[in-house]
């Protein structure tokens, strides 16, 4: 944390992007860096911005397992309805955290976080 805050009062451009199209947004959605991803948001990064794949922060949370970075992004107004760039949506990219890590009980977790936003989203008389 100490670094991220000295190299942004130095105006470190946190918007810039990477290798793949990924901002530091990504970068600590990946890690489950909660406290990042919160800097990052008070900067005014997109919380649904998509890298070159089309995944966004809240996806690639899910697909690395990060439940406390899936949780605060979906509180935050991170939308679980995206579909990256070979159509693949928040469920697809959870069930990436199980088979690369099945006996994480916490990855099972992500997945029915996941299940349960995706079910919320399609019922019309539901709203999140």
């Amino acid at each position: 944390m100490e670094a991220v805050n000295y190299l942004l009062h130095k105006g470190a451009d946190p918007s810039l992007e990477g290798k793949f199209g990924r901002n530091i947004l990504h970068a600590a959605s990946e890690g489950g860096n909660v406290a990042i991803i919160e800097i990052m948001l008070s900067r005014g990064l997109d919380i649904n911005s998509r890298d070159s794949n089309g995944d966004a922060p809240l996806m690639i949370a899910a697909s690395h397992g990060k439940m406390e970075a899936v949780n605060y992004l979906l509180d935050k107004g991170a939308d679980p309805s995206l579909k990256g760039k070979f159509g693949r949506n928040l469920l697809h990219k959870a069930l990436r955290s199980v088979v690369m890590s099945p006996s994480s009980r916490q990855c099972c977790h992500v997945v029915k976080i996941s299940i349960q936003e995706i079910v919320m989203m399609s019922l019309p008389w539901q709203s999140r």
